[in-house]
């Protein structure tokens, strides 16, 4: 079925995979506690299951010989930030406009 729908599917092997960090690729049992996973060489730790999940998937591109780090990263701008509220139309922040009361409120007239 999966040819038909054009979508390549390897079966990954995962064997101890829960107990292997997909940052510096140390296996040991005492890296995983239950749902805890914290790498007792680096000290990476994440949810035991989504750390599981990124060595099957990244042992899956490394048999396919996809190797995401010959990929260039494009750097972040350092003096640009993420804007940490939506902005609506016309450049008024939406989180202003909603809230009455506010005494940065940005009047409503003209939007829609």
């Amino acid at each position: 079925m999966s040819e038909r729908a054009g979508v390549l599917v390897y079966e990954a092997v995962p064997h101890f995979s829960s107990q292997e960090c997909s940052e510096c690729g140390y296996v040991s049992p005492t890296n995983r506690d239950r749902e805890k996973f914290i790498c007792q060489e680096c000290g990476h730790h994440e949810d035991a299951d989504v750390d599981a999940a990124k060595v099957i998937w990244q042992r899956g591109l490394d048999r396919l010989g996809i190797y995401l780090d010959a990929v260039p990263r494009v750097p972040r701008k350092q003096d640009k930030s993420t804007p940490e509220e939506p902005v609506g139309r016309q450049g008024k922040s939406s989180a202003l406009v909603a809230e009455p009361g506010n005494p940065k409120r940005v009047p409503a007239i003209g939007v829609i």
